[in-house]
């Protein structure tokens, strides 16, 4: 992850945050054979 698509996670996390939304974040819990990136 780039240093500016944290900042946007980040971001986001805080507008959702500050709207009264709670938002959820998950990840994977086992190694991941493949990872695209878009």
């Amino acid at each position: 992850m780039t240093f500016l698509k944290f900042i946007e996670a980040v971001l986001t996390l805080l507008a959702i945050s500050r709207s009264g939304a709670q938002a959820v974040c998950f990840a994977p819990d086992k190694q991941q054979v493949d990872v695209i990136t878009i």
